[in-house]
């Protein structure tokens, strides 16, 4: 079972590479913003996959597994400024515009305190022969930030693509509100002590969201 999850993360990561070197070219060729943050979403989720993986095959570092953490965090808040990116499209109002910075603004400022907790806190070293943890090897001083992050990024990334579907009925919307909620639920099992399902719904979320963001770039 290690081994075939091991395999798993390590396709995650190639999809999502290959996803986020085929948006940026696209951002290159539009300079649409909504493309770059897609981007680096995709390049955190691959960071986080290539990073379980390594421990499923090897072992955890701290630093591997710190880096793992702060990826799989802060890739739904990126993600989520690409999302509000493609609603309230290239051409705003001024009022858009306050609305997309003030949430662009509020990532990044945990995203930093985040990194800074990471950067200073222990890791319960103990924990890491599990493989497969989520967060559970952080004291709660580190994961008290994740909420500030993945709540809000996962209302817009999430809601977004509702509100998208909702309104277009575009197929597109659809496929990212199913690649958006599959790994949130893998998220949620991790909390309850479940978190061997994570490469799992980590497959199944990439799939569907990297078919909805290819639909997307089509689309607009």
């Amino acid at each position: 079972m290690t081994y075939f999850q091991a395999f798993l993360g390590v396709i995650v990561g190639i999809i999502a590479t290959l996803m986020a070197v085929w948006v940026v070219i696209r951002y290159f060729q539009s300079r649409f913003s909504r493309y770059l943050w897609w981007s680096a979403g995709l390049l955190l989720w691959a960071l986080s996959a290539f990073c379980q993986s390594y421990a499923l095959l090897l072992e955890w570092k701290p630093w591997i597994y710190k880096l793992y953490y702060f990826s799989a965090i802060t890739l739904v808040g990126v993600l989520g400024a690409g999302t509000l990116g493609l609603i309230i499209g290239e051409q705003r109002t001024l009022e858009q515009q306050v609305v997309y910075y003030l949430y662009v603004g509020f990532i990044l400022f945990f995203s930093v305190k985040l990194a800074f907790a990471l950067y200073q806190a222990p890791v319960f070293v103990e924990r890491l022969h599990e493989r497969v943890i989520g967060g559970l090897a952080l004291p709660s001083s580190v994961r008290q930030w994740s909420p500030w992050i993945n709540i809000p990024g996962g209302v817009i990334f999430i809601g977004g693509a509702v509100y998208s579907f909702w309104k277009t009925k575009a197929l597109y919307a659809l496929f990212i509100v199913i690649g958006a909620l599959i790994p949130a639920l893998g998220g949620i099992f991790a909390r309850f002590q479940l978190p061997y399902l994570l490469p799992f719904t980590d497959l199944l979320g990439i799939l569907f969201l990297s078919w909805g963001v290819f639909l997307a770039l089509k689309w607009k």
